[in-house]
Parts: C-alpha cells; structure tokens; sequence
C-alpha cells in the first residue's frame, strides 16, 4: 500500500449508493458439481471523513461477485466465493455464436438467441441420435430419452386432464388410475418422464412430448436443481400443458416457450427440414399456391413424425411464409386456405377474401402482440384482449415465483456491501481496496 495514499485517508470511509444489480454471467455448459457464476453490482462509492464530513468525488465502481456451486442434489452447496473490484463487465457474445456461448440468467434459465436453437438442436442430435444425420431418418424420442437414461412411464394421472407429459427432477408420488378406475399412490423416480394417457391419444402427440421432457432435462436442469436449493418446497417438475401455453415474461413461461421451440428445432432439424422443403417445392415447379402448401406441410408432417400444427409453424420459422394462411384458425374455428402470390410481408395489412373491413389487422403486428408463432386475423378491438390474455399464468400448477442464484449468498461477505448499505453504515477503507479481492 502507498504510505502517502495510506496518510491520506486514514480516518476516512468509503460510502457506498446507488448498488444495484447489472449483469449475471454463467456459461450453461458447465459440470453439475461446480457451476461458476459472475453476479455484476455497480455502485457509486465516496470516500469521506466521518467526523469532518470532508469528502471526494464519488466514484462508480463495479463488484464482481464470483460464487462456484454444488447443485448435485443432496450435496448441494456453496464450494466457494470471492468479491473484487472490475474494471468493466464483459460484453456477451453476439457474432459467431458458437454452442459454448450460451450462458444463463440469474435463474440459470438459459439465454438462447434466435440462430441458438439450431446450434442446441445439432448438439442433441450430435451426441443422442446422431442417426438423424447419417440416413436422414426421423429422430426416434424413445430412442433419445434412452440414451439419456430417462425412463418413460405412460399412466392415467387420476383427474388430470390438463397435463400431457410430466419430468421429474426428483422421486415424486402421484395418484394414478388403477385398472379398476381407483385412486392408487404410485413412486417414480428422480429423472424420470411421465405420459398422461387421459390426454395423449395418439403416437404423433406422445412422440411430441417425450422430446419435450427430454428437451427439459436437457435444458432445464440447472433450473430446477437451483430451485430446489433455494426453497425446499419448490416443485421439482416440469410440466406440458394441453393446448400449449399462453406465454407471459415469467420465467416458467419463458423456459416452456423455449422448449417447444426447441422441440421442433430437433425433431424437424433446420438444414434438413429446408433440403425437404425445396424438394417438394421443386416438384411443384416452385409453385406455393395454398394447395401446394398444404400438401408440402402434410409430408413434412409424415416425413417427419409430427404434428401438422408444428410442421406448419416450423415452415414459418424458416422463411416460408406462405404456410401462414393453410391450416389456419379463427376464434376457434378452422379458415378457409388462403395465400399471397408475392409472399407475406412484415408490417403489411392483408385482407382475405370475404373477411370483412373490420377483421383485416397486421398478421406481422398480431404475432407480435402475442408473443406465440401463430399467425390469424383479429378485429382491432381484440388486441386489446389478447394482451390481457398473455398476461395470465400458464395452465399449470401454480407456482411461487422463480428463485434467482443471488440470494445464495447474501449471508456472506460477497454482499456485505448491500447489507451495510442498507444498515446506513459506512464501508472501512481497509474492506474495499481497489487492488485488494475478498476471498
């Protein structure tokens, strides 16, 4: 230390205001058993003399708060933390995204970029059903959740028909219908997936939501296991509701969003999907009359083992835009098939033929009011409605409000600083050096 910087401010405290959160970085691919994790705080520190009240120019600082985790259950843990003074918070990477970019948030939900799902949807098929590539065949979901060593249970959930399919992160219990249409208690183990056969009628849909709880496991996990350290009575499953989700900015949301994106990005894979497409377009002579349409997303529907409803919206995700107005629905009911000979441009009003002057509405401007990838008409008074329709929980079992990795250690002296702060005490010169790390 300089003995003159040293004489300077004896007698002096830093203060500290402002503090605020800024930035949680955790790379998702990181080993169950040490998950390192950077939690950003900014603050405006002042150096003064308490008993002068003489002080400097305040000064922004930025505190890196490092804490590496245990999240294997049972043994979860704090391992270890530290706390030191940065000179900046790192930018994530936009360009050239490669798999290992992918980091978490402060739920360690992981942060996926629209290019991210192909590269996430590649790394599944790469290391659990590398067949896909090689000869160009369907991908298998029973295959898959073998592979990653998830038994699959198909039961009567006793008076559940809300959920299609459940993952169990943990030993759980539920009440299954018995042969005799009795009530039975039945244990199922950690890492497990469970099919509701009251709600999966059919292979297409039970193929669907294997992936889709396999895709949980895989992507979720860390999620959970956080949870689950956090608050002992957070549940530890996940769930896929009939009918999808109408999707609001809570984390449960945002992570079943994600996955049933995902759930199409691996089971109808993007360099594939598009070779299938243009094949059958070229068939057609180029043709995308909504005749054409319909009849390239039926095939894509049997060439790879889903729904119309997802193949349909898959073509949309990749640029044809054309599949908008096939198998499209209003209020309900299923519309006559339209299209545009020139394609579907954002932002543009269309009108269908027969629709009247009040039902015409931006399909562009509809999707992104409602945050789903479904494109339909609505009357422009029913805008207003669907965003009180986004807003409400999902159909699932209510749960209390995610638990971020940052109230882990808010008992230890990595935030001592925010406890302080709030006690109106000031911060010792000797606590906070800027060449000085907390450990």
């Amino acid at each position: 230390m300089n003995p003159d910087y040293a004489a300077a401010t004896r007698g002096m405290c830093w203060y500290l205001e402002n503090i605020r959160p800024v930035r949680t970085i955790a790379p998702f691919f990181q080993p169950v058993t040490n998950i390192r994790t950077d939690y950003y705080i900014s603050a405006t520190a002042t150096l003064a003399e308490p008993a002068t009240g003489r002080s400097g120019e305040p000064e922004n600082w930025i505190f890196d708060v490092g804490v590496n985790l245990d999240l294997t259950p049972g043994y979860q843990r704090i391992i270890s933390y530290s706390c030191r003074l940065a000179n900046e918070i790192p930018e994530e990477e936009k360009e050239d995204r490669g798999i290992t970019s992918v980091l978490m948030n402060q739920f360690f939900r992981p942060i996926l970029y629209p290019g991210d799902y192909k590269l996430f949807a590649q790394h599944i098929l790469k290391y659990y059903f590398p067949e896909a590539k090689k000869r160009e065949i369907p991908v298998d979901p029973d295959v898959v959740a073998e592979r990653m060593g998830l038994p699959v249970f198909e039961r009567k959930l006793y008076g559940d028909y809300k959920r299609q399919g459940l993952a169990c992160y943990e030993d759980c219990s539920f009440e299954v219908e018995s042969n005799d249409g009795m009530a039975v208690i039945e244990d199922f183990p950690a890492r497990s997936i469970i099919i509701n056969q009251n709600t999966v009628k059919n292979p297409v849909t039970r193929a669907i939501t294997i992936m889709h709880e396999c895709l949980h496991f895989s992507m979720d996990t860390y999620y959970f296991l956080l949870q689950r350290m956090g608050r002992e009575k957070a549940m530890a499953l996940a769930a896929r509701a009939v009918g999808g989700y109408q999707y609001d900015s809570s984390e449960i949301s945002w992570m079943e969003h994600q996955t049933e994106k995902m759930t199409a990005a691996v089971m109808m894979e993007e360099d594939s999907t598009i070779k299938v497409i243009e094949e059958q377009l070229e068939k057609h002579h180029g043709a995308r009359t909504p005749n054409y349409i319909r009849t390239i997303i039926s095939y894509l529907a049997s060439r790879f083992h889903v729904s119309q409803s997802m193949a349909r919206i898959r073509m949309i995700e990749l640029g044809y835009q054309e599949a908008e107005g096939v198998f499209a629905y209003e209020d309900g009911e299923r519309i006559p098939d339209y299209g545009c000979s020139t394609g579907w441009k954002p932002g543009v009003t269309y009108a269908r033929p027969g629709c009247p002057a009040g039902m015409r509405y931006s399909l562009s401007q509809v999707l992104s009011e409602t945050r789903q990838i479904s494109m339909r008409f609505e009357k422009p008074s029913a805008v207003s409605r669907l965003r009180r329709r986004v807003q409400r929980k999902p159909l699932m079992v209510k749960r209390q409000e995610a638990w971020p990795v940052e109230r882990l250690w808010t008992h230890h002296l990595a935030l001592r600083l925010i406890q302080l702060k709030k006690a109106k005490r000031p911060l010792p010169l000797t606590l906070f050096r800027k060449s000085q790390i907390l450990t």
